[in-house]
């Protein structure tokens, strides 16, 4: 989680844009989050994945997009080994 939300801070003060790789692992460590019922740190990092990338999470539909048009599904619980 620490090295989840340090990511996002270092893209969000040099403007660097994030990987699709790089999206994938922090949507996934908010997924383990929020499979361990940590719901305030998943909270937590999903709000810093939109306020720091745009990046918006689609729970309904299991996707994620970016501003930039780039999108991909959320894993499921089961694919987090």
């Amino acid at each position: 989680y620490q090295q989840a939300m340090q990511i996002l801070a270092d893209c969000a003060a040099t403007g660097r844009v994030a990987e699709d790789a790089e999206i994938l692992w922090l949507i996934s460590i908010r997924e383990k989050l929020r499979y361990k019922k940590d719901f305030t740190a998943s909270d937590d990092l999903r709000n810093a994945l939109r306020n720091s990338l745009g990046i918006e999470l689609h729970e309904k539909e299991k996707r994620w997009a970016t501003p930039d048009g780039r999108q991909g599904l959320i894993p499921m619980f089961s694919d987090l080994a």
